[in-house]
């Protein structure tokens, strides 16, 4: 199996300037730009809350993002410099929102007006917009972290992340779950992209988070929507980047430090790699 996530930079890293790869991205983002006319071109993020939906679109249409996480309380379009409605169209994720928001985005991809989707998991590093102390989260099965202590305070944060990422994944799973019966339904072409984002504090582990995504339960959601909708309707393909370096918090409890080792110019080639997928398939 084609390893999407461990594509190395080889003798390329020793040589590449952070600037210079950063200014690659420029003309390729510029390029996305001018194959959008007047919201024709749509491509839908999906993903559970906290994954990165929201930082995706602010990057690849150039709009400052924020380093704070903070919820979409609906349905964001971005706009480019020209006004013209952007080809990213986000989902928000939280339960209630799905319910209120999502059937929207059902009816684009059903109509053909979407031409691509991408679909935001984390490896169970969903962030969250909390002043709370982590122990002090609660979790629902179908829902959201809400507040109310569940956890011992003689909780260790190892503990506590291994219980939050195993409940991060397993919503993971329910989204891909849900979106998938809208593919197989839509009668038009989808190409589709599973984007793994946060890199930065999986680094380490790449080989288990790419055996996890690509030989399991996620995997076999995959596999059943191509059989569905069949190879020459639906491509899709797996890839991964950090869209922002950041330590994983809730409040002001740093619960797992950025990998070391891990920087700029992984981050980059990474995202270049993210917008070559693009471009062909917008073309």
């Amino acid at each position: 199996m084609a390893e999407f996530f461990l594509d190395t930079l080889g003798a390329v890293s020793s040589i590449i300037t952070i600037s210079g790869a950063s200014n690659g991205i420029i003309p390729k983002l510029k390029m996305i730009c001018n194959w959008i006319i007047n919201g024709k071109l749509q491509i839908i993020v999906f993903g559970a809350s906290g994954t990165g939906k929201t930082t995706l679109g602010q990057v690849l249409t150039g709009i400052e993002h924020n380093l704070e996480y903070e919820q979409s309380p609906k349905i964001e379009h971005f706009k480019l410099e020209n006004n013209i409605i952007g080809s990213y169209v986000v989902a928000p994720a939280q339960t209630w929102r799905i319910e209120r928001f999502w059937p929207e985005l059902y009816r684009i991809i059903s109509s053909g007006k979407a031409t691509g989707i991408i679909n935001i998991v984390s490896n169970g590093y969903h962030s969250i917009g909390e002043s709370i102390n982590y122990k002090q989260i609660k979790y629902l099965k179908n829902g959201e972290p809400k507040g109310n202590t569940i956890y011992s305070n003689n909780m260790t944060n190892e503990k506590f992340m291994e219980e939050f990422t195993k409940n991060r994944l397993e919503r993971e799973i329910e989204i891909i779950e849900e979106i998938k019966h809208r593919i197989k339904d839509s009668k038009e072409k989808l190409w589709m992209i599973t984007l793994v984002t946060k890199q930065d504090l999986w680094w380490d582990k790449k080989e288990e988070v790419q055996k996890y995504y690509l030989e399991g339960e996620y995997n076999k959601i995959i596999e059943e929507i191509k059989s569905a909708k069949g190879a020459q309707n639906f491509h899709h393909e797996y890839l991964s980047t950090s869209l922002i370096i950041n330590n994983f918090r809730i409040g002001t409890d740093i619960l797992k430090e950025t990998v070391k080792g891990y920087d700029e110019v992984i981050k980059i080639h990474h995202m270049n790699q993210l917008i070559n997928t693009i471009n062909p398939n917008i073309s």
